[in-house]
């Protein structure tokens, strides 16, 4: 009698199987199943701006160990939290993500957007007296000088005069103070 393919195929797992059930101390134990990470913090009860495309929307943040590990609905929180979770009411005020800057110039950002760029390349068009006064110039022309007035009504001639006299002066006082 022919055995078919199926039938030893059939045969083999079960001696397998059996093989498998006859020497339990050798068998590994299952693998612990991994528990969801408790978190340390929940917060919800406010406006999360996720800045994701995907996910726009956020009613609660789960974080632990300072890393955020959960963003979505406080239903998503409830298998991530334990009595130890701080729970944490946002009281309608909106949360952002944080962004940390070991160096940054926030103050100087904001006044140098509301002044005439004098910066010379790359980061101005300033690279030379003419540059500095046309910038001058055009800016107190703009909304955003208010009532500044420049310096000599606002002729560029009156500037180079004033800045030839001045630099001119001072290249004399230096020549008179060490021939003195």
């Amino acid at each position: 009698m022919r055995i078919s393919s199926v039938s030893k195929l059939a045969s083999l797992l079960i001696v397998a199987a059996l093989y498998g059930c006859d020497s339990p101390e050798t068998s590994e134990p299952p693998a612990a199943v991994e528990a969801e990470p408790v978190a340390d913090a929940v917060y919800s009860n406010g406006k999360i701006i996720t800045v994701n495309d995907a996910n726009p929307k956020a009613t609660a943040v789960a974080i632990k160990n300072g890393k955020i590990i959960y963003v979505g609905d406080l239903r998503g929180t409830k298998p991530l939290t334990a009595p130890s979770t701080q729970q944490i009411d946002l009281q309608g005020n909106t949360m952002v993500p944080g962004f940390v800057d070991a160096h940054g110039h926030v103050v100087s950002a904001g006044t140098q957007a509301a002044s005439a760029n004098l910066l010379p390349m790359p980061d101005g068009q300033v690279n030379s007296f003419t540059q500095l006064t046309d910038t001058l110039i055009a800016w107190a022309k703009t909304e955003r000088c208010g009532s500044v007035t420049p310096l000599g009504g606002g002729e560029r001639s009156t500037y180079r005069s004033r800045a030839t006299t001045a630099a001119r002066a001072t290249r004399t006082s230096r020549f008179a103070s060490t021939t003195a």
